[in-house]
């Protein structure tokens, strides 16, 4: 079998399983079809623009376009040029995109000094499913975070009424999450875990009329806005 496949070394050292019978190649947990000298070709489809877009000279522009077949949504895809496309004053940007609403955004530059014009039905790109390929074998090392003196002695007084095995775990992941908690520091709790989002669905601002603030009250908001900044939760603002 050495003697006929080119490669069998470097597969059996990195744990590549061919499997003839399925037609394809197997890799920790991506399966790579089997798409050269057997009937099964490659999935490639045609990109066609949805509607007539002009392109101003030396600018970019993102193009929605539509596949010739339908697009798995739960997929990511390659697009790239078309070599059938012989518009000889736009340059395609290959991208890997995933759809949306059966719609792929397409990178087109327009490197000449005159406007150039994109028809509806044009055949500007082709797009081909993407793999993912995970090297399992690859480490992060990983560095033990570090709290503070008084977050210890917090973490201390949380897991008092737990046994020696539900300390070790529950210290674990206090540790690893500390950043989520807020101390006896006065500092507010960061983290990066989740990522908060306002969708105001391209509404304008709510106008208000200004407010003044009353004399007695002047000082407790301008304590509160200064420890807000020095937290950083609040930056100063550049806005006219």
């Amino acid at each position: 079998m050495d003697e006929v496949i080119l490669g069998m070394d470097f597969m059996a050292k990195h744990g590549l399983v061919l499997d003839m019978k399925r037609q394809v190649l197997q890799y920790a947990n991506v399966t790579l079809p089997l798409t050269v000298g057997y009937d099964r070709q490659a999935e490639v489809l045609q990109v066609v623009v949805q509607r007539q877009q002009k392109i101003p000279p030396n600018s970019e522009a993102i193009v929605w376009a539509a596949a010739t077949e339908e697009l798995r949504l739960n997929k990511t895809w390659v697009v790239e040029l078309n070599k059938e496309y012989t518009k000889d004053n736009i340059i395609i940007g290959k991208a890997v995109v995933s759809p949306v609403n059966n719609l792929i955004p397409v990178r087109l530059l327009n490197p000449t000094n005159v406007t150039t014009k994109i028809h509806k039905g044009d055949i500007i790109a082709q797009c081909q499913k993407a793999e993912y390929v995970v090297d399992h074998q690859a480490e992060t090392p990983k560095t033990r975070p570090t709290v503070s003196p008084e977050a210890e002695i917090l973490i201390i007084g949380w897991t008092s009424n737990l046994d020696e095995q539900q300390k070790k775990y529950a210290k674990k992941f206090l540790v690893e999450n500390w950043s989520i908690f807020a101390d006896g520091t006065n500092l507010n709790g960061r983290t990066n875990a989740v990522k908060h989002i306002i969708n105001t669905v391209g509404a304008d601002p709510i106008r208000q009329r200004p407010r003044r603030i009353p004399l007695a009250k002047r000082r407790k908001v301008a304590d509160l806005i200064k420890d807000m900044q020095e937290q950083k939760v609040i930056e100063p603002s550049n806005s006219p």
